[in-house]
């Protein structure tokens, strides 16, 4: 094709076989999100907060049995003391041992545990989702990152394309000057331009490892691990829906973790008003136990300690008795609990309003971003062209001494711009793309 076309893409060619000789494994974007989601230590954060709630529920459920104690207590008396069997007052060393087993239950406590039950479940559900919530949010991360190191790695490929250029212009002057057609002011303004595009060399150079850092971060690759995102041959997405947006929204709506969260946040908030109420209601529980012991003081007709066994069947005592509680006054605390919590519904109420409002606006967004993405790649890819046009036809001009240094720079300059800009709208459309798939219900990581 054209020659400058040629050398660009000869040098992308060279950067990607260097990159697979001297290069790291390479990997795709659902690897790096996938190896994200299993290593990032935020993501096993919240999935361990979602496996605390869980056993707080599992808990509450457990509540409704009884609760059973055993105890038994072995204890040695000397001197002036109470014989234990008969409350007398001895001055003898004696062994007593007594051992016990209890019974409590609950048998009704105002509902409270039957909606500590649905208050702990609801909250097992705000951490379930918050835990997708920050996957999804991770993921987009990734993507992010992932696909601006591809961005500067195809920038550094145009910088060192136009570095090229600038180093054949510098020979081009040196041999025109040679021969009394330009100046040395004319190889002057070369180099100057030459110093320029190593300077943007350099500069994407330098964000192309910052951007691989922040996605080695997000990964947590250990120490000294490196890898290479995958150059993906993928088309650009149309800036169209096959749906309105409203109609995508009201489906997301009902899958969106961050509208799941705080739906379930609300109705935590509500079951805890119930929870609170509940403690105005009587309380009835029953108890139960049995006794035991042995006494070293216990003796029979001759004098001799009756034995062990003998005694704890002797001594064996049962118990049982309901117990009462009626609550009178509490100096108001519990209708001021009652007051607080109704407000904290109130609160996540109206969080759930502006969650879903914030992501119908997010999503509009989102949605005209693609639009305007795709229609400026498709301007973008006119404007290179143009610009190539425009600068091969510069140099012919200068060449023959009709334009001065500073233009054909101007024409190199916005050929190189216009390059740049068509690979950032490139990635953004890319992202965009991937963002409405993710709307339309699509992990595309999952694939």
């Amino acid at each position: 094709m054209k020659r400058i076309m040629r050398v660009f893409i000869s040098t992308l060619l060279l950067v990607f076989i260097v990159s697979g000789i001297y290069g790291q494994e390479t990997w795709d974007l659902n690897k790096c999100i996938q190896y994200a989601i299993e290593n990032n230590p935020e993501t096993k954060i919240t999935g361990q907060e979602a496996e605390i709630a869980e056993a707080k529920w599992q808990q509450s459920k457990l509540n409704f049995l009884p609760s059973v104690y055993a105890g038994s207590e072995v204890g040695f008396s000397g001197g002036r003391s109470i014989d234990p069997n008969t409350n007398d007052i001895i001055n003898n060393q004696f062994l007593n041992n007594s051992n016990s087993l209890q019974v409590n239950m609950d048998l009704f406590n105002g509902f409270m545990r039957n909606h500590q039950i649905k208050y702990q479940k609801y909250l097992l559900q705000s951490a379930r989702q918050s835990q997708l919530q920050q996957i999804d949010q991770l993921a987009f991360q990734v993507t992010n990152a992932y696909y601006n190191v591809l961005f500067y790695s195809e920038a550094i490929a145009v910088a060192k394309n136009q570095v090229s250029l600038s180093e054949k212009n510098i020979e081009k002057v040196s041999r025109m000057i040679e021969s009394g057609l330009k100046s040395k002011a004319d190889l002057l303004e070369m180099e100057a331009t030459y110093e320029s595009d190593k300077l943007k060399l350099l500069k994407a150079e330098n964000m192309l490892r910052e951007n691989r850092l922040k996605l080695y971060r997000l990964m947590n690759l250990p120490f000294g691990e490196k890898i290479e995102p995958e150059k993906e041959l993928v088309p650009i997405p149309e800036g169209t829906l096959s749906q309105p947006v409203d109609s995508v929204f009201q489906i997301f709506r009902q899958i969106s973790p961050e509208m799941n969260r705080a739906e379930s946040q609300v109705m935590a908030a509500r079951q805890s008003v119930e929870l609170a109420r509940s403690s105005f209601f009587p309380s009835l529980s029953i108890a139960g136990a049995l006794g035991t012991g042995y006494y070293q003081t216990s003796v029979d007709e001759l004098g001799n300690v009756i034995p062990l066994t003998q005694q704890y069947d002797m001594n064996l005592n049962q118990y049982i008795g309901l117990s009462l509680y009626i609550p009178i006054f509490d100096r108001n605390q519990k209708r001021t609990e009652i007051k607080s919590r109704k407000l904290q519904m109130k609160v996540a109420e109206s969080k759930l309003q502006s969650t879903e409002q914030k992501l119908y606006y997010d999503m509009q967004a989102d949605f005209m971003k693609l639009q305007s993405c795709y229609s400026e790649y498709l301007q973008l890819g006119k404007q290179v062209e143009s610009a190539e046009i425009a600068y091969e036809a510069a140099e012919k001009r200068y060449s023959k001494s009709l334009i001065s240094g500073i233009e054909l720079t101007s024409a190199k300059n916005r050929f190189s711009d216009a390059q740049n800009q068509l690979l950032l709208t490139k990635i953004q459309c890319l992202i965009q793309a991937k963002m409405l798939k993710f709307y339309q219900g699509t992990r595309f990581w999952q694939n």
